[in-house]
């Protein structure tokens, strides 16, 4: 739309007329790359390759096949590694978080 009037140069341009215009080019990308104005580069890429979940609560998923070294080294130790890691990064984060719980919890039943 802003690109007809030539808002993404002119300083009359809205920023909704800005907005718009990325938005339905960041759509075309996606439609392009992926077949889905909606579903990103990234959804595939992880839907594919991924081993590690999103959510703490989840299992790793099985291994894929990798037909290149730097995409595997990625997913399997770097990725899966922060995953399993004790830091805050990881489930570490959820064990910290349990441990704080319960000292708040301790504290309070003793008010």
């Amino acid at each position: 739309m802003a690109l007809q009037y030539g808002c993404l140069s002119s300083k009359s341009c809205s920023d909704l007329d800005r907005t718009r215009s990325h938005s339905c080019g960041n759509g075309v990308h996606n439609l392009r790359v992926t077949g889905d104005a909606l579903r990103m580069p990234y959804q595939v890429h992880e839907a594919t390759y991924g081993i590690a979940p999103v959510l703490l609560w989840q299992t790793p998923l099985p291994m894929p096949t990798y037909h290149h070294k730097v995409i595997r080294d990625f997913h399997t130790e770097w990725s899966l590694t922060y995953f399993n890691t004790d830091s805050l990064g990881g489930r570490g984060f959820v064990k910290v978080k349990k441990n704080e719980f319960k000292h708040i919890m301790g504290f309070l039943r003793r008010i």
